[in-house]
């Protein structure tokens, strides 16, 4: 019975994710510092939705997609 609740709230709050696109302006050159500043920050995002019972679905996502020069173009944040 438990795991078919678990699974049922995974699967709602699964569907429930937002995603935002962000797309850094040309003179974006964040200094290393600045990035593991922001890595610290999303450490420390609450993730339970609803608890215990869908932590596999309350993780923050982020996919980050260089253009052919290497450059960062656009980063997609996905959370519950």
């Amino acid at each position: 019975m438990l795991v078919r609740v678990r699974v049922a709230t995974t699967q709602r709050t699964l569907r429930a994710r937002t995603a935002v696109l962000v797309v850094p302006a040309n003179e974006f050159d964040p200094t290393p510092e600045g990035v593991l500043r922001f890595a610290a920050q999303l450490s420390l995002v609450r993730r339970s939705v609803r608890g215990w019972l869908d932590t596999p679905a309350s993780a923050v996502r982020i996919r980050l997609q260089p253009d052919p020069q290497g450059r960062l173009t656009f980063a997609r944040l996905q959370h519950p």
